[in-house]
C-alpha cells in the first residue's frame, strides 16, 4: 500500500497524531458534558433555593397576617364584650369604675358567682357594681400573720372596739365600720371604695333562729346558691356567742359571719383577706356606754333605753319619758291581729268612714305597725288633721308622731307611742321608742294593787279570787280561802319589838331597798323580811313554807308610801 517504509513511517505519524486530536476532542467534549451537568444542577439547587426561601418568607407573612387577623378579632370580641357591659352600667358611677378596673385587668364578668378553675369572683363594696373574676391569691398561712404592730380602734357610741392592720384605713358610717385594705383604695372614686371588710351592729329584729329559717328559704329557692355551716361558738376578746357563717351568690357575695350580743345583732361580712379578718374578729371587745339607760318593766312586758339625764314616770300602764312622750301598754287577744284590737278597743262607738285603722308599711316581719286615721281636710283654712275631733282624740293621728305597734311574739299585748314633734334619742342613732322591745311579763302581771294608807304600804297580790285582805291597827294579812297559807305585814315603832326568834341570814336589796333577811324557826326557807325607815319598822313574813316562792314574788312588788311626807 505505501511505496517505502517512509511512506507507511509517516501514516503512522498522520494517523497517531489524528487520534491524537481525537483524544483531545473526545476528552474536550466529555469535559462540557461534565460541566454542562454541574452547571445544570448548580441551577437547579439556586432554583430550589430560591423556592424554599420563597415558600418561607410568604408564610411568614401569612403567619403575621393570621395573628394579625386573630388579635383583632380577639381585641374586638373584648371591645364589644365591654361595650355590652358599659351599656349595663347605664351610667351608675360605680359600675363604671368597675368596668374600668376589669378593663385594665382584661377581668371578664363573672356571671351567678362562678369562674374558671383558681379564678375567684369579686367585686367593689356598692350596689351598682359589676362583678368579676380575679386569679385567686395566695393567702399568707395564720402563723405568718403578725398583729403585735396592729392598731386598735375603739367606738363608745357603738360600744365596741378592736385591732386592724397598720397600713389599712377605717371608713366610719352611723352602725358600721368598714376595715380597708389599701391594695383596694384608689382604684375607684365611686359610691364608696372597696374595703373588703365589713363590721356592722343593729338592733336585733330578728333571731338567730329566724335567720336560719331565712337561709333555708334561700336554698330551697336558688340551689346551691346558698353556703353556710351549723352553729358554731365565736370567741372574743373578753365574751364569746353563738354564731351562724354563711355565704349567698350575687354580685357582692361576702361571707359573714352574725352573732348577737347584749340584744344587738352584729354581722362581719368580709370579701378578701379571710385570714386577716378572722384575726380581727378575735380581737373584738365589747364596751359600755355610759350616756344611756335601760328602763325595763316585767309586768308591762316592755324594755327601752334612753339617756340617763330623762326622768321616766310610770302611771298604771302608761310611761312618760321626759315629761311629755309616752308609750301606753294594751292587753290584747292572742288570736286577734292589731287590726282587729284596735277596731275593738277604740273604735266600735266611731263610724268606719270618719274614723279607721290604717296599716304603716315597714320591712319587720315580727312587727306591725298602725293608726287610727281619718280624712284628710282638703279646705286650706283648716289643718290636715281637722277630722280627728271624729275619732278618739287622744289616740288618732295629728301632726305630731303617734302610732300603734305590736310583736307577733309577744301577742298577747300591743304598744301605743304618743311622740309628738321632736325626737329623744335612745342612742346614738335612735330615738328610744325605736328601741322599744317587748320581754316576758314576770308573775306579777295583771296582780291587783292593795294599798294602806295608814301602814304605810303598797303590795301586789294574785288576782285569781282566791285571796282576801284583813286589816287591822298598824298591820294586815293577805291570806287564801283554804287555811295556812298566809302573809302578814306589821309595822312597829321599832324593829325589836318586832323581831322573832328568826334565824338571821344576812342582809339584801329588793327594788333598791334594804333589807334584814330571816329564816323563820323550824323552816328552811327565808321566809321573813324586815326594813327600816323614817316611817318605822316593818316586818313581812310569810307563815308557811311552800308559799315562799310566790312571797318572794310579793316582795318585789313592795312600795312605801307617804315616807317623802315624814321626810319633809
Amino acid at each position: 500500500m505505501f511505496n517505502n517504509k517512509n511512506d507507511q513511517q509517516g501514516y503512522d505519524d498522520f494517523n497517531q497524531r489524528v487520534q491524537e486530536v481525537l483524544k483531545k476532542e473526545k476528552s474536550r467534549t466529555k469535559n462540557k458534558k461534565r460541566h454542562l451537568i454541574v452547571g445544570v444542577i448548580l441551577f437547579l439547587i439556586i432554583i430550589i433555593g430560591l423556592v424554599v426561601a420563597g415558600y418561607f418568607y410568604l408564610s411568614k407573612i401569612s403567619e403575621k397576617n393570621n395573628y394579625q387577623t386573630v388579635q383583632e378579632s380577639k381585641d374586638q370580641v373584648e371591645k364589644d364584650h365591654y361595650d355590652l357591659l358599659e351599656e349595663k352600667c347605664a351610667g351608675q358611677s360605680c359600675c363604671l369604675s368597675s368596668l374600668k378596673l376589669m378593663k385594665e385587668n382584661s377581668y371578664k364578668e363573672c356571671i351567678n358567682g362562678k369562674c374558671q378553675l383558681d379564678f375567684k369572683c369579686n367585686g367593689m363594696g356598692c350596689e351598682s357594681s359589676l362583678s368579676w373574676c380575679e386569679p385567686k391569691k395566695e393567702q399568707k398561712k395564720k402563723s405568718e400573720i403578725n398583729t403585735s404592730d396592729w392598731k386598735t380602734y375603739r367606738n363608745e357610741k357603738l360600744g365596741i372596739e378592736f385591732n386592724y392592720p397598720q397600713n389599712w384605713t377605717l371608713k366610719k358610717s352611723i352602725n358600721e365600720i368598714a376595715v380597708c385594705n389599701p391594695e383596694y383604695l384608689g382604684k375607684n372614686s365611686a359610691e364608696g371604695e372597696f374595703c373588703g371588710i365589713t363590721l356592722t351592729k343593729d338592733n336585733k329584729y330578728f333571731s338567730l333562729d329566724e335567720l336560719e329559717n331565712y337561709l333555708s328559704k334561700a336554698e330551697n329557692n336558688n340551689p346551691g346558691c346558698v353556703k353556710r355551716g351549723d352553729r358554731k361558738k365565736i370567741i372574743f376578746k373578753k365574751a364569746s356567742s353563738e354564731s351562724i357563717e354563711y355565704s349567698i351568690c350575687g354580685v357582692l357575695s361576702p361571707t359573714t359571719i352574725a352573732w348577737i350580743i347584749d340584744d344587738y345583732y352584729y354581722s362581719f361580712d368580709f370579701r378578701t383577706d379571710e385570714d386577716i379578718a378572722r384575726e380581727i374578729i378575735k380581737t373584738i371587745n365589747f364596751i359600755k356606754e355610759d350616756k344611756w339607760a335601760v328602763y325595763e318593766d316585767k309586768e308591762l312586758g316592755v324594755k327601752f333605753s334612753y339617756e340617763k339625764k330623762c326622768e321616766i314616770k310610770k302611771e298604771n300602764n302608761k310611761v312618760i319619758v321626759c315629761g311629755d312622750q309616752s308609750v301606753e301598754i294594751f292587753n290584747k287577744d292572742k288570736n286577734k291581729t292589731l287590726k282587729e284590737s284596735i277596731e275593738e278597743d277604740f273604735l266600735k262607738d266611731y263610724s268606719s268612714e270618719k274614723c279607721f285603722f290604717e296599716k304603716i308599711n315597714r320591712p319587720n316581719n315580727s312587727l306591725e305597725y298602725g293608726i287610727i286615721s281619718f280624712p284628710i281636710v282638703v279646705d286650706s283654712d283648716l289643718p290636715w288633721w281637722n277630722n280627728n275631733k271624729n275619732c278618739p282624740k287622744q289616740y288618732s293621728e295629728t301632726n305630731g308622731i303617734r302610732y300603734f305597734m305590736a310583736n307577733s311574739t309577744y301577742s298577747d299585748r300591743y304598744v301605743f307611742f304618743d311622740i309628738g314633734q321632736y325626737a329623744i334619742m335612745g342612742s346614738e342613732d335612735k330615738t328610744w321608742q325605736e328601741t322599744l322591745k317587748f320581754i316576758d311579763q314576770n308573775e306579777t302581771a295583771g296582780w291587783k294593787t292593795y294599798r294602806n294608807e295608814e301602814v304605810g304600804v303598797s303590795i301586789k297580790y294574785p288576782n285569781d279570787g282566791t285571796y282576801k285582805i284583813e286589816e287591822r291597827e298598824k298591820n294586815f294579812a293577805i291570806s287564801q280561802d283554804h287555811p295556812g297559807e298566809r302573809f302578814n305585814i306589821f309595822k312597829g315603832d321599832s324593829c325589836d319589838k318586832l323581831l322573832p326568834q328568826n334565824i338571821y341570814k344576812g342582809d339584801v336589796k329588793i327594788n333598791d331597798l334594804e333589807f334584814k333577811k330571816y329564816n323563820l324557826t323550824g323552816m328552811l326557807e327565808p321566809s321573813v323580811y324586815l326594813h327600816k325607815n323614817d316611817l318605822g319598822c316593818y316586818m313581812f313574813e310569810a307563815v308557811k313554807g311552800p308559799e315562799n316562792r310566790l312571797f318572794e314574788e310579793m316582795m318585789k312588788t313592795v312600795l312605801f308610801i307617804n315616807q317623802d311626807k315624814t321626810d319633809n
